[in-house]
């Protein structure tokens, strides 16, 4: 079986506006182009998989099932697009929380267990596959993986003294295009 590429893209301020903790699909604001981005992705050769922390679940904040909720809503919005999220995969830990997810655990954010699950799933080849992040956990995960990382401005702030992205743009289509070649 010929091993699949991917496209790592982190949630709140890549593909929606990272706004506190989103608890519903009516807090959920896609941002500009990302649609488009996401279409790109859906006729290429690459998958388009989610890696989100979600420690508002350990944090008693919103349930599991919530972050399900938005996931299923999200797939279905971007159905009547051309487009679709192949996978998501997200954390519901935090080491300061207050229910059974309040723990360390191996796949939140910089660490890469959510990535390589994905990775080990649907037999994807890292070294040829890609992060998109808005945060330096979110390069990190990717390059502890074998990933090519590219950071948008369209969520955290960018400390460029401490940046370890290969490559910086403006935002998720940018980051699409460049991968894809497009640009």
């Amino acid at each position: 079986m010929t091993p699949s590429k991917a496209i790592f893209l982190d949630r709140d301020g890549v593909i929606n506006q990272e706004n506190g903790y989103i608890k519903n699909w009516q807090q959920f604001h896609l941002l500009p182009r990302v649609i488009e981005a996401l279409q790109l992705i859906y006729q290429s050769e690459y998958l388009a998989i989610v890696i989100s922390n979600q420690s508002g679940i350990a944090k008693g904040l919103y349930a599991y099932d919530d972050v399900i909720q938005i996931h299923e809503q999200l797939n279905n919005h971007l159905s009547q697009h051309n487009a679709q999220i192949d996978a998501f995969y997200f954390c519901p830990h935090h080491p300061k929380g207050i229910n059974e997810y309040g723990t360390v655990c191996a796949c939140r954010k910089p660490k890469n267990g959510m990535i390589l699950e994905a990775a080990k799933d649907f037999n994807i080849d890292l070294k040829s596959s890609y992060f998109i992040g808005d945060s330096e956990r979110d390069i990190l995960a990717g390059k502890n993986s074998g990933c090519t990382t590219y950071q948008v401005k369209t969520g955290h702030p960018i400390d460029i003294a401490n940046n370890s992205s290969d490559f910086i743009v403006e935002d998720l289509y940018e980051a699409v295009q460049k991968i894809l070649k497009l640009s």
